[in-house]
């Protein structure tokens, strides 16, 4: 691991240079990077966590965020995409606070095969030699940079080992996303909805907060009824929604709510803890879990 790959001499003292290898093929860490449903997990460095507003990955899109650093303080950020090669290049504008604010500095990410995996290289490019030590000398962005990419492999590692745990989904919507999450936590909507294709529900506790239970009967198109509880785990308004189920086949579900313009996307995560579970069940989650989110009522 090296901080300063080669670098061209009239830039090499207004960068930052990262680079690490990965022990993972080019394309799977490329897609980490732009994946907003799973970016929020490991971006930032150690002790961070990430909330998106919308990500538009594209170029010209933009990816507006809120870093909350372990001392509880918010960092609005944005990014705004210049270049996007599969599986090889990635270049953006980052900035603070809003997108018309000053764009702090330009990223160029390069992949490249290696024996190991994937080489990656990281140059962050500052307008001036004093922002670019600024950055260093107060907040410590070298050594940041090394726990961002380290936390990209942890996030790797374990995508891998949860991959026979996890169905995953998503769909984009016609509507906001303060409609999307009025019914997703308004008790009386989400029971003339919730559920596949055919399927009713009565609703017996379902108090929306974290740490709220959650006790339904869904019932079936055949006349069969399935008792299920829930505990409402997180619940950050219009972008994350998050329950346990408790029972039998227990599972984590998280909701994500993405702004594209006048479009929201929805990925739906459902994690089991036995992956024996996830096998079992595999084949009539999956469709249920679509026709969940097909049938989720919108103005």
């Amino acid at each position: 691991m090296t901080n300063h790959p080669e670098s061209s001499s009239d830039t090499a003292d207004r960068e930052v240079v990262i680079s690490r290898i990965f022990t993972f093929p080019r394309a799977l860490v490329f897609d980490a990077l732009i994946d907003p449903m799973n970016i929020g997990k490991w971006w930032g460095p150690n002790g961070f966590t990430t909330t998106t507003k919308r990500m538009e990955v594209r170029p010209g899109g933009e990816w507006v965020f809120v870093m909350h650093g372990p001392d509880g303080v918010d960092f609005p950020n944005w990014i705004r995409y210049r270049d996007i090669v599969r599986p090889e290049r990635l270049v953006y504008e980052q900035g603070g606070e809003t997108p018309d604010a000053p764009v702090h500095f330009q990223a160029t990410i390069m992949l490249t095969e290696h024996p190991d995996g994937t080489a990656l290289v990281m140059r962050s490019l500052f307008q001036t030699k004093e922002m670019r030590d600024h950055v260093v000398n107060n907040y410590g962005a070298i050594e940041g940079g090394h726990q961002h990419l380290a936390r990209l492999a942890e996030h790797l590692t374990g995508q891998l080992a949860r991959a026979d745990r996890e169905l995953t989904t998503s769909l984009r919507i016609r509507a906001s996303r303060a409609a999307v999450w009025s019914a997703l936590t308004d008790a009386t909507v989400m029971a003339t909805w919730w559920g596949p294709n055919g399927f009713t529900n009565t609703f017996t506790i379902c108090d929306v907060r974290p740490g709220g239970e959650w006790h339904l009967i869904m019932h079936g198109p055949n006349g069969a009824s399935y008792p299920n509880k829930n505990r409402f785990v997180e619940l950050r308004v219009c972008e994350r929604w998050v329950i346990e189920h408790t029972e039998s086949h227990p599972f984590r579900l998280t909701l994500t709510l993405i702004e594209h313009g006048a479009e929201t996307e929805v990925h739906w995560c459902q994690a089991f803890v036995k992956a024996e579970d996830c096998a079992k069940l595999r084949a009539i989650c999956e469709p249920a879990n679509e026709q969940n989110l097909d049938i989720l009522p919108l103005p």
